[in-house]
């Protein structure tokens, strides 16, 4: 399982048993905001650093980087959250400025966008139980309280005072 830690710029790869347990840490250039793995890489969007998209191999190494320049006539700003579908065909990034959810398919064409007046920084995404459809938007992700103290115990600096 991997893990962002934003403004730690920092992805932690953990192993869950009775508790987690860090495997390894990846560290990256940009912030981590969203994070999903396809056809075993990763998919790391970075908010409003850059207002990019990294794509990852398992070790951290930048493969390639979706910038929004490649899509200015689609005005695409600080990408936030990351879905890929159940067959790893398509990609559900939300952005948070513009209220937008883009689909690409793996050669970061863009399928379609999705916007809704009444969608205010969409802040998730999901997709149904097949893992095939339009995904479900979720408002607020809250993380455990205890956070802290776990990054503490894996010797992980907190540099958001969290």
């Amino acid at each position: 399982m991997a893990v962002s830690l934003p403004f730690n710029k920092t992805i932690l790869v953990v192993r869950m048993e009775d508790k987690m347990h860090k495997v390894r840490e990846i560290k990256t250039r940009l912030k981590c905001c969203g994070i999903a793995v396809m056809k075993d890489q990763l998919v790391v969007t970075t908010g409003n650093d850059e207002h990019s998209v990294l794509i990852l191999d398992m070790n951290g190494s930048e493969i390639r980087t979706v910038r929004r320049d490649n899509y200015e006539s689609e005005k695409l700003l600080n990408p936030y959250y990351v879905k890929i579908n159940k067959t790893e065909t398509i990609i559900y990034i939300s952005y948070n400025d513009g209220n937008k959810l883009v689909a690409y398919n793996t050669s970061w064409n863009v399928m379609f966008t999705y916007t809704d007046q009444d969608m205010n920084s969409p802040r998730g995404i999901d997709t149904d139980k097949k893992g095939e459809h339009l995904p479900v938007w979720l408002q607020f992700v809250q993380c455990p309280t205890d956070i802290s103290r776990w990054q503490a115990d894996q010797g992980i600096d907190n540099k958001e005072g969290r």
